[in-house]
């Protein structure tokens, strides 16, 4: 298990969150021989073990027994793959370090079965009902202390990678809120309705359909070479850009950042995990085509998101904040664009504001924002402010830390993956 973590630190190459979470989650899926177990099999052994009360709590005992169900089955369709023990071993300390960083010895029954069900093979789609029906009650609605449940257990899992920040942190209320704002406002939601806001990619949980796209990506080939290392064919996912034709970026290429002069990161661009059909070439050409009768400052001023943004914010609290801009400018330190793209606006910093605040009140700054906000910030000034990392670590301070925490202030978060 600790080889496997510190084979987790060779991705910290790649530039943006969602897929720097999702190949990490994706090695961790490998490593514990989870990609190989169907939906159905794992709800299966749950059923067979009577794990419905999600708020019992199973001992290790417990969880080895479960455990040892799922990869006996697992050796019976794949004999050469699986190593029991040594898997039980490796999924065991995975769902303590996940769900018992304080080593108890104790898991709830809805998190063992989130933390699987989340890395387990199937469509995606799928995966959405089975996460749903977890905490869905009999009449088969979830209500918002049930999808609450649901996130945060759910967001363990990109925390425990130390990648939470980008994803809206510990507060999963925010995307509550999204939720149930986009099946207007009803107090309880149906699956479909749940499924459907899913496929939003809501930001608190993109890396999931991303950890999907990873898989997929994995052994695609692309008959198509890369405008920045020229590498052909490209394997993996394959960027194409709507703005200039034939030009594509490999996935080695768009994940460390690369561009070229003539093209800008704020150009429209789709992502392909898969060859290319006839259909989407000729979709693509079109695309270009239009966006070539567009000038280059109107993808600044029409930047669309390829996922759904939630405010780390509530409404009720934006007026309060002194820290918050009351304008619409924004910083847009990347724009990606994916097959449906999504134009919906939020409140960010303004330009103006973050400077006047980080010349005057360095110290206030440092608690307000965390690190990987000033990491972007860092790429937008010209003369970035002289904040040292060693600074940024006194962030980490218990005493500092705790007061964070209960002035609310911490859930302040990055709104692109970088």
């Amino acid at each position: 298990m600790t080889q496997l973590f510190q084979s987790l630190d060779e991705l910290g190459h790649v530039r943006f969150s969602a897929y720097r979470t999702a190949m990490k989650s994706r090695r961790v899926q490998k490593a514990l021989c989870l990609d190989l177990l169907e939906l159905a099999e794992a709800q299966g052994v749950f059923d067979q073990h009577r794990l419905t009360h999600n708020g019992q709590l199973l001992e290790v005992p417990a969880i080895i027994t479960c455990l040892f169900t799922i990869y006996t089955e697992l050796q019976q369709a794949y004999p050469d793959l699986i190593n029991i023990p040594l898997c039980v071993d490796l999924c065991l300390n995975w769902l303590l370090n996940v769900y018992d960083s304080g080593r108890s010895g104790k898991v709830e029954v809805i998190s063992m079965k989130i933390g699987l069900l989340s890395l387990s093979k199937g469509h995606l789609e799928d995966k959405y009902k089975y996460l749903f029906s977890q905490v869905a009650g009999s009449a088969g609605v979830c209500n918002p202390r049930q999808l609450a449940l649901l996130l945060h257990t759910t967001m363990q899992i990109p925390h425990q990678l130390g990648e939470a920040a980008a994803f809206g942190g510990s507060n999963v209320e925010p995307s509550v809120h999204s939720c149930f704002r986009h099946v207007g406002c009803k107090e309880t939601i149906e699956l479909d309705q749940f499924v459907e806001w899913m496929h939003l990619e809501p930001q608190s949980m993109v890396w999931l359909p991303v950890l999907h796209r990873v898989a997929a990506a994995e052994t695609a080939k692309h008959q198509a070479k890369c405008n920045i290392c020229k590498e052909c064919p490209m394997v993996g996912f394959r960027y194409r850009s709507l703005k200039h034709f034939n030009y594509d970026v490999c996935q080695r290429c768009f994940f460390s950042g690369r561009t070229t002069k003539g093209h800008k990161l704020n150009y429209p661009m789709v992502e392909y995990c898969t060859p290319t059909t006839s259909g989407e070439d000729v979709r693509d050409f079109t695309k270009v085509l239009k966006n070539k009768f567009r000038s280059k400052k109107y993808f600044t001023k029409h930047p669309r998101l390829g996922y759904l943004p939630v405010q780390a914010i509530l409404e009720s609290d934006l007026d309060k904040s002194k820290w918050l801009c009351k304008g619409r400018e924004r910083l847009h330190l990347f724009t990606f664009h994916s097959k449906q793209p999504l134009s919906t606006s939020y409140s960010f910093f303004s330009r103006k504001h973050i400077l006047q605040k980080m010349t005057q009140k360095p110290q206030q700054l440092r608690i307000i924002l965390q690190f990987s906000v000033f990491r972007n910030l860092q790429g937008y000034f010209s003369k970035p402010p002289k904040l040292s990392f060693r600074s940024w670590l006194h962030f980490l301070h218990p005493q500092t830390h705790s007061m964070v925490m209960r002035s609310g202030l911490c859930e302040v978060s990055p709104f692109f993956f970088n």
